[in-house]
């Protein structure tokens, strides 16, 4: 569900994905990946996770959608290397068109095993092993695109689905309760027209993706999108979010 309103602006109550697993995203939806594919880009997508197979309708768009998995079991997954692999291998590929590239590791969740040296350097930390680990591929990523696009002409965006519960507040992971340790993400931005090393203070969330990309981009937000561009904020000012829309509407009221 979360993937599914990185990629199309949309709340879960509007695209429908209430779960993992049994839901579908329906072909009537404008993603990302479509818009970009319609406007000539080349589009590739690797994932890392069973739960995002193409079947679960998120390859919307992409010409390649990588969602091969070393085992056909439902919670099958593999490991950050072999996704930037085939992601480093597909820009090796490209000819200079525009491309989006999306990249999913799973590594930083349940089960936690990193793999050696992380295993060993993190003993008794191995989420800390796996988030390591995931960084120092994610970097490797990194430097693929540097040779591969001019950093004034590249777009780069780094977020998660969800956080992780240790044992707060009764919860284990995610997915049972709505607090700030499984809501609160990582969510950042580099390239053409964001500033360097600017904290975006008020909330921020995974719907304003789609919309602050294409404005950064000087596209257009589709007008079903219920997110919103976060670009005003890098200036300091507010976002015009449906919630600040609901909280001046009250208070007008009131």
């Amino acid at each position: 569900p979360s993937h599914a309103s990185m990629m199309t602006g949309l709340n879960p109550t509007a695209h429908k994905g209430r779960d993992t697993g049994g839901f579908v995203l329906a072909g009537s939806h404008t993603t990302l990946a479509k818009i970009l594919e319609r406007q000539g880009w080349d589009t590739a997508a690797f994932v890392g996770a069973s739960v995002l197979k193409k079947r679960f309708g998120l390859d919307q768009g992409f010409a390649v959608y990588d969602d091969q998995m070393p085992k056909p079991a439902e919670d099958s997954e593999r490991r950050a290397g072999e996704v930037v692999d085939r992601a480093v291998a597909w820009l090796g590929s490209q000819s200079g068109k525009p491309f989006f590239l999306w990249a999913h590791v799973f590594d930083p969740h349940l089960p936690y095993d990193p793999p050696s040296p992380f295993r060993e350097k993190y003993k008794g930390r191995p989420y800390d092993g796996e988030v390591a680990y995931t960084d120092q591929q994610l970097g490797r990523l990194l430097e693929s695109i540097a040779k591969k696009s001019p950093q004034e002409n590249t777009l780069i965006a780094v977020l998660s689905d969800h956080g992780e519960s240790f044992s707060e507040h009764g919860e284990y992971a995610h997915g049972v309760f709505l607090y700030d340790t499984t809501l609160r993400i990582a969510f950042l931005l580099a390239g053409p027209g964001v500033p360097p090393a600017l904290r975006v203070k008020q909330q921020a969330r995974t719907i304003d993706l789609l919309p602050t990309i294409l404005e950064l981009m000087g596209g257009k937000t589709p007008p079903e999108v219920q997110g919103a561009s976060l670009r005003p904020a890098f200036a300091g000012k507010e976002v015009p979010t449906a919630d600040s829309y609901a909280e001046t509407l009250f208070s007008k009221l009131n």
